[in-house]
């Protein structure tokens, strides 16, 4: 009998003793792996699966997969995201994190609270190899996040975190900001929707002050931060001298035509690849910046200015920048206020552009007149 042979069936006895139904998802995939001889290495459980959909893992079900990849001994990567996994599941997560190779752990959207979220980052701070930790959508809230934060400090093989809607406060968002002053290992940080009711834009201010310094993120979400113009201006002109970042996601916050002049001032010196500004209120005047540094930027690559309030002039200043510009080749407009002129400048652009490979339009002419339809492919 090979080694899988009995991990399957020690898991099925597991799940016969606790009275549970074994997850039919991880006995074939087991199986498969029995089958062609090899190492079992990615478990993907996702509880948004057609097969899953109906029959989410809970935390009884939870430890009984976390017991067979432990004694399978070769699990890299674990996916049990949008399932039912509460803090007690999240304790036997901290064990497989902690005594196993594993690589990619994802539990995002479940239910782990702030003692599960510490017996997690107990298995991280035990572990020499987890690189990507997603717990995006778990009430880890400030404490936990805070614990999170401070294992940062000494952490130094995770690559990427992901704590975005995770009911963090001010005092956390400020930690992870600081302690990435030191850090010189996270490439990636989502810390999307935290709850800041302040305006004063404190967090902001610190993230700000940590990107003119660090030299190895490259990816930053701050969506849903309630960042404003004065913010969004005082970030910008850090990011001038930070040559490392590469894609920034500002969605969903309350930035104005001011801001946009500002991040149109940035674009004109920045490394960044891949910006999204969708859902704010840049306006014309906001847009018209932002294309015109589109004309002499040569590094971004996909901007998304989708619901931003931009108008026919705004949009107009797209399709004259477009042909200037060699390296965009994403960019995404819906929801803005398009006119039979804006509809039409764009689409001339749209096909004779030798580099936009990706929009969210659809021009079309009815006698003459060019209006606009969403791209839903």
């Amino acid at each position: 009998m090979s080694a899988l042979s009995t991990v399957l069936d020690e898991y099925q006895k597991r799940c016969q003793e606790v009275s549970i139904v074994p997850c039919i998802v991880f006995t074939e995939l087991i199986e498969s792996h029995i089958k062609a001889g090899t190492p079992l290495t990615r478990v993907i459980l996702n509880g948004n699966s057609k097969i899953l959909f109906n029959s989410r893992i809970n935390d009884m079900q939870c430890i009984a997969v976390v017991d067979a990849c432990i004694s399978a001994g070769t699990v890299e990567a674990l996916d049990l995201s949008r399932n039912r996994i509460t803090d007690t599941g999240a304790s036997a997560l901290g064990r497989l994190i902690g005594g196993t190779p594993l690589r990619e752990l994802d539990v995002s959207y479940n239910q782990i609270g702030t003692e599960g979220c510490e017996h997690i980052v107990q298995g991280v701070q035990a572990s020499a190899t987890l690189e990507v930790l997603n717990l995006a959508g778990n009430p880890v809230l400030n404490e936990g996040a805070m614990l999170v934060a401070e294992m940062l400090q000494m952490n130094t093989t995770l690559t990427r975190c992901d704590l975005s809607n995770c009911d963090l406060a001010t005092e956390s968002v400020i930690a992870f900001a600081t302690v990435l002053l030191t850090n010189t290992h996270l490439l990636h940080l989502g810390l999307s929707n935290p709850r800041l009711f302040s305006l004063r834009e404190e967090p902001l201010v610190h993230f700000a002050a940590m990107l003119r310094t660090n030299s190895t993120l490259q990816s930053l979400d701050l969506s849903k931060h309630r960042i404003r113009d004065e913010g969004v201006r005082t970030l910008c002109e850090q990011l001038a001298a930070n040559d490392t970042l590469r894609h920034l996601s500002l969605r969903c916050n309350q930035i104005t035509m001011e801001g946009g002049c500002a991040i149109g001032r940035m674009l004109e010196g920045s490394h960044l690849t891949t910006l999204d500004l969708s859902a704010n209120r840049v306006d014309d005047l906001g847009a018209v910046a932002i294309a015109k540094a589109l004309q002499n930027n040569r590094f971004l690559v996909s901007l998304d200015l989708t619901n931003n309030s931009v108008g026919e002039e705004g949009l107009v200043a797209f399709a004259n920048a477009l042909p200037a510009n060699d390296t965009l080749t994403r960019l995404f407009l819906w929801g803005n206020r398009f006119t039979p002129t804006a509809a039409d400048a764009l689409g001339k652009i749209f096909a004779t552009s030798r580099t936009l490979t990706e929009t969210d339009l659809v021009i079309y002419y009815t006698d003459g007149v060019a209006g606009v339809a969403q791209r839903n492919e």
